[in-house]
């Protein structure tokens, strides 16, 4: 069954460290995922929003500030609905 100390997965040799690196290489992505604040986050200037459509876009996804649906004029979504309050009103009556 076990052959030099290795084990076979599939028809390959696995040594027995290789859990051990897997288990560490494991810890360290947890740790950057969960301490680290480089993911997206809704409320980050990375996003624009639509005044036609008032669809989010990715700033990197845009080279001018047009939006790729409609053509209409992007503005950062950081405090879009408190420059623009009535958009705000009339989203809450169309649901």
């Amino acid at each position: 069954m076990y052959r030099d100390k290795m084990e076979l997965h599939y028809g390959f040799p696995i040594p027995p460290e290789t859990g051990l690196l897997v288990g560490i290489v494991g810890v360290i992505l947890i740790y950057f995922g969960v301490f680290t604040k480089r993911g997206l986050h809704i409320g980050d200037n990375n996003f624009l929003i639509c005044l036609n459509c008032q669809t989010p876009v990715r700033s990197d996804d845009v080279t001018d500030l047009m939006c790729p649906q409609c053509q209409g004029i992007l503005e950062k979504l950081d405090g879009f609905y408190d420059r623009h309050p009535e958009l705000k009103e009339k989203n809450k009556k169309g649901f």
